[in-house]
């Protein structure tokens, strides 16, 4: 039996550029991919440059038309009402000024900075007559939880009934924003007069922090709704636009400066 003699020289010619075809077919796709991908992620990376610049060239032509003034006074007079900040000393000078503008005395007030209420701060549960216990004027509904950025004063007073109701009738009309939470009296036979503990809300304001790309999120715009309340606000009557002087730290006495 005759086998027939395989011409390797011809099957070279033949094999060597199919397996070299084969190779680039295999390694040409895995070359490439990441090269797509670079340029789909490029093109992806283009077109949100060209949203955020379109963006910004409607921010721009928008503060363009801005009446500077017109903003700075209409933040000013928000910040007399809603502060950025606690801002405890104008505020806690501004209410003693008005409670004994009123005939209070002030005996003093305890302040918790960034809490909601006190520990001392709970409703009671039963009301009784001027000469009896501690009454309760008013509700309290607080959560277990804070609520948002709020000072809390308790203010411990003396004073008439007749003086209370102008004091929280002041207060109710004042800048900046204040809420009283509730209002207890003890009758003072001796005195002839109350003890009176306050427990006052400020809001406030926290300080803005930059986050992400606010440069390019569109301008906010005052509704009118926004616009009323601004100038209704505004017709209070500030009561903790009083100038501090501030002392360096470490002073032995602050108010000779030494």
């Amino acid at each position: 039996m005759k086998f027939s003699k395989i011409n390797l020289d011809s099957l070279k010619s033949f094999i060597v550029p199919t397996l070299i075809l084969l190779t680039i077919g295999l390694i040409v796709p895995f070359a490439f991919i990441p090269l797509l991908d670079n340029v789909k992620e490029t093109n992806n990376k283009l077109k949100a440059d060209q949203e955020r610049l379109g963006i910004l060239s409607e921010k721009v032509s928008v503060l363009d038309s801005i009446d500077e003034s017109d903003v700075n006074d209409k933040l000013s007079r928000s910040e007399q009402v809603l502060p950025v900040g606690k801002s405890l000393a104008s505020l806690v000078v501004g209410i003693q000024n008005l409670a004994v503008g009123n005939k209070l005395t002030v005996v003093g007030i305890t302040l918790s900075p960034g809490k909601v209420a006190t520990d001392s701060a709970t409703p009671a549960e039963t009301a009784n007559d001027q000469t009896g216990g501690p009454s309760s004027v008013g509700n309290r509904a607080l959560d277990s939880q804070p609520k948002g950025n709020v000072l809390v004063l308790e203010l411990n007073l003396n004073g008439s009934i007749s003086s209370l109701q102008q004091f929280l009738a002041k207060l109710q009309n004042a800048k900046r924003l204040v809420f009283p939470n509730e209002v207890s009296l003890t009758s003072d036979e001796e005195e002839k007069n109350f003890v009176i503990k306050i427990f006052l809300e400020a809001p406030f304001r926290p300080v803005p922090k930059a986050q992400g790309d606010f440069v390019a999120e569109p301008l906010p715009e005052l509704s009118e709704k926004d616009l009323e309340t601004l100038e209704f606000v505004d017709r209070f009557t500030n009561v903790t636009n009083i100038k501090i002087t501030e002392v360096k730290v470490g002073l032995k006495d602050p108010f000779s400066g030494k």
